[in-house]
């Protein structure tokens, strides 16, 4: 449990560095406009859109018990719109931001590692790398969403929504924002998915406090940015991998993993 704490410690050290650290300042304030505009936009259609949905799945009768039913669907499917608001506003902004927000964790490695980042990823690269990250989302996504609607209907059972689709969205933001450090080490899919698994507690952790701040309207534009920084520092801190086209510095290899800073320097950065 102490990693899944270090994790939720890197997402705040994001929080703190983005707003102290005057060096990341250019590189923020393009993502968080772009973060502004399309969360307007996405839950400006959630709310216009909430009634009707809410209507198309709600159980209807007038049984003594289709007004229990009608009461714990109100609470299961204003969860499950509420994540997938999450979910697009997170989709939408990452993408369109993927650029800026590459650059981003490139410059708080070199501020962290005292390296310098000799070449990051180019714009094309890194809107390829952010579509095949989509393409697993919607993978998982669907078939998330053919579960839920298989089980919504099964009594006590269907509890269980929620809970499915917020761990979905708590390792989606920690495959997301880690996965700007390992693309710039060429780092193939696979073995990322691997990364994320042995550091499960850590990304859980991470992940989770990433996603809550994601549901917190207005301050959820923000959490983008710290989200980006925050990832970077778990990534270094607790080692990267280096893959096929390593573009990132080489230290000394434990298990296969770079260690490229002590968890204690964190005080070198200010």
């Amino acid at each position: 449990m102490t990693d899944f704490f270090k994790g939720i410690g890197d997402f705040f050290v994001g929080c703190k560095m983005v707003a102290t650290t005057r060096e990341l300042w250019p590189y923020v304030w393009i993502p968080l406009l772009i973060n502004i505009v399309v969360y307007v936009i996405v839950v400006g259609l959630g709310v216009y859109f909430y009634s009707d949905l809410m209507a198309y799945f709600m159980p209807t009768g007038d049984q003594w018990y289709a007004a229990i039913l009608r009461f714990f669907a109100w609470i299961i499917f204003t969860a499950v719109i509420g994540l997938g608001i999450f979910f697009t506003f997170f989709i939408v902004a990452s993408t369109i931001a993927s650029p800026f927000n590459e650059r981003l964790s490139a410059k708080y490695e070199e501020l962290l590692t005292g390296q310098r980042v000799l070449d990051g990823l180019g714009v094309t690269a890194v809107i390829t790398q952010e579509i095949k990250r989509l393409i697993v989302y919607v993978v998982i996504f669907g078939v998330l969403l053919l579960l839920t609607s298989v089980i919504s209907f099964i009594p006590f059972v269907n509890f269980m929504i929620p809970v499915l689709w917020f761990f979905f969205a708590v390792y989606v933001a920690a495959f997301e924002f880690i996965s700007y450090v390992l693309d710039r080490r060429g780092v193939l899919l696979g073995v990322k998915f691997s990364y994320i698994r042995s550091r499960f507690f850590r990304c859980g952790g991470f992940g989770m406090a990433t996603a809550w701040g994601m549901l917190i309207p207005v301050v959820n534009v923000a959490v983008i940015p710290c989200a980006v920084v925050g990832a970077t520092n778990l990534a270094i801190k607790s080692g990267v991998p280096q893959g096929r086209g390593d573009r990132g510095p080489k230290v000394g290899s434990r298990d296969g993993f770079d260690n490229l800073l002590d968890e204690r320097s964190i005080d070198a950065v200010k």
